[in-house]
């Protein structure tokens, strides 16, 4: 039988909504003044994730619009306005999307110029997956402040998940240009460049990542993926152990560098990491069928054949029926 690695991707598509929503559902709240002056350059900012604050670092040499970069507060916001507004973003964080959509509506009825509301009704719509709905509002809002490298990665996030990478790509690099420390940019674009099987670019976007955020453990997964696709054991194994040292509980981290151990031809360390991505997550049916490939290498038919089982079993609760009928049609051959 021909032996197949399993080698377990990071999820991206969910890692770039997690990534944007976390920053831009807390958007600066105040009303954005709305300024006639000449066309300028825009601003590079740098971005705080975890507050969705800018501030500015220079200029990017692109003209946009005249929308400020900084935040301001007008003076004669509605109470009204900014009540809503804290409703609308604790519900949004509270996963109400409903709610957050209604409160948020309520806002852009008071206040049409603030681009915060926009964004913040975008990423629930984004939730529900009313693609359509959350690209018009994250659209609008950089229609009012086109400077806004955070508009432009979440809408990015949106035509990724449509499968639209050219799009997607064009927004992550608009995000680059106005904000060049946003490592989620160049994570978002890595990953894009990945799909189209550029990977010396997708590299070096992740090597920018992990310049910026030392501790990003997804672009450690995504470049030692890459490694490990061409065949460059050694670079991946040093990324999968790396990404165990971030986050000892890490399974994709075990499965991947378990994986990679056996490429290298070291089953019994194998081994060794795949039974701890077990012990940390047991319903993880890719753990059980790496463990099943590493025994049935090992000779040890028998408990590869256990291991195939539970895979097979906990494939088809996952409703993955396919993968499940695949590990079963090994199961009956390791039997005859």
């Amino acid at each position: 039988m021909k032996f197949i690695n399993l080698i377990i991707n990071h999820s991206i598509a969910v890692a770039f909504v997690s990534g944007c929503s976390i920053a831009q559902a807390q958007l600066p709240s105040h009303f954005i003044a709305q300024s006639n002056a000449a066309t300028k350059l825009c601003s590079q900012v740098n971005i705080d994730t975890s507050t969705g604050e800018k501030v500015q670092a220079g200029n990017s040499m692109r003209n946009f619009p005249p929308h400020p970069i900084s935040k301001y507060s007008h003076p004669d916001v509605p109470p009204k306005y900014q009540t809503l507004f804290n409703e609308g973003l604790g519900k949004l964080q509270k996963q109400d999307y409903d709610g957050a959509i209604t409160d948020f509506g309520q806002v852009i009825s008071l206040s049409p110029n603030d681009p915060a509301s926009y964004t913040n009704r975008g990423i629930a719509r984004q939730k529900k997956k009313d693609y359509e709905g959350a690209i018009s509002d994250y659209t609008q809002a950089l229609n009012l402040e086109s400077c806004n490298p955070l508009g432009y990665l979440n809408r990015g996030v949106v035509y990724y998940e449509q499968g639209d990478y050219e799009k997607a790509n064009s927004d992550f690099n608009e995000a680059i240009i106005l904000a060049p420390n946003l490592a989620i940019a160049y994570n978002n674009r890595g990953d894009i460049r990945r799909i189209w099987n550029r990977r010396r670019d997708a590299i070096a976007d992740y090597i920018k990542v992990i310049e910026l955020d030392p501790g990003n453990i997804r672009a450690y997964l995504n470049r030692g993926s890459i490694y490990y696709s061409q065949k460059d054991y050694e670079r991946a194994l040093k990324d999968f152990t790396k990404v165990i040292e971030l986050n000892p509980q890490s399974v994709e981290g075990y499965n991947n560098r378990g994986s990679t151990y056996l490429a290298l031809g070291k089953a019994e360390e194998s081994v060794d990491d795949f039974k701890k991505a077990i012990n940390i997550e047991f319903s993880n049916a890719d753990s059980h069928y790496n463990l099943g490939l590493t025994r049935q290498q090992l000779k040890d038919t028998q408990a590869a054949i256990v291991e195939f089982r539970i895979a097979a079993i906990l494939y088809e609760k996952q409703g993955k029926v396919e993968d499940s009928q695949k590990v079963i049609a090994i199961v009956n051959k390791l039997k005859k």
